[in-house]
């Protein structure tokens, strides 16, 4: 790697490689192009099934932990109440629910 050169990490853990190319495409159109709200509305439905698609792959992750170790799963649960891992207790609870 050079030297001065920065790299960005994204807060964001589903945010991946084709997020990042379809921003940089939305990036390099000017604001005259015919298709800008286009492109901008498909990135926004990119984004919404990326982030859906990894809240769904964590719930099924803690819904593993259940069965596997108990007290993992109750050390995660409180940090998914207090919104530390990007999963609200909200989304946790409608996510149980959805197995009974």
């Amino acid at each position: 790697m050079a030297l001065g050169k920065i790299i960005k990490h994204s807060h964001k853990p589903w945010f991946d490689t084709e997020c990042r190319q379809t921003k940089s495409q939305f990036a390099k159109l000017s604001h005259a192009h015919p298709d800008r709200q286009g492109i901008l509305k498909q990135m926004k439905q990119l984004y919404k099934r990326k982030k859906r698609a990894y809240d769904v792959l964590k719930a099924k992750q803690l819904c593993g932990l259940v069965k596997a170790d108990l007290a993992a799963f109750w050390k995660r649960y409180r940090k998914c109440a207090e919104g530390v891992n990007g999963i609200t207790s909200e989304a946790l609870k409608d996510g149980f629910q959805q197995l009974l």
